[in-house]
């Protein structure tokens, strides 16, 4: 069953298994049988939590025991994870309710008091 109370929890959802039968071997996925591209899937999953937390402003209370350093790979990882359909294979369609990607990664920037304070030391190094 699909979990989106995380991240973990939402790439955790996406299982997917080999099922022999008649000397065949088909590709199973727990959300769509069709499915060809698990990442994507995954990825897919992961941006819904992420479109939907954006939409409350409420991806940064999720993100208080993650260091400042990460912050980079976040905002890669946004990027990458809002590009599920453009990957090769048989993908997901975009999802009309995903929002669109700059507006996560400003939620991020504008609202997380570590991003906030990393820039400003950054900042004070350049003026010394």
């Amino acid at each position: 069953k699909l979990d989106l109370t995380s991240l973990n929890s939402a790439a955790d959802s996406n299982h997917t298994c080999d099922i022999v039968y008649d000397d065949r071997s088909d590709r199973f996925s727990e959300t769509n049988s069709t499915q060809n591209n698990p990442g994507a899937e995954r990825a897919k999953k992961v941006y819904s939590v992420l479109s939907k937390r954006n939409k409350a402003i409420a991806n940064v209370q999720h993100f208080a025991e993650v260091p400042v350093e990460f912050l980079p790979d976040i905002l890669s990882s946004i990027r990458d994870y809002s590009e599920y359909h453009l990957q090769e294979g048989d993908v997901p369609k975009k999802d009309d309710s995903d929002v669109e990607s700059v507006s996560i990664v400003y939620e991020i920037l504008r609202r997380w008091d570590k991003a906030l304070t990393m820039f400003e030391s950054l900042s004070d190094c350049k003026t010394r």
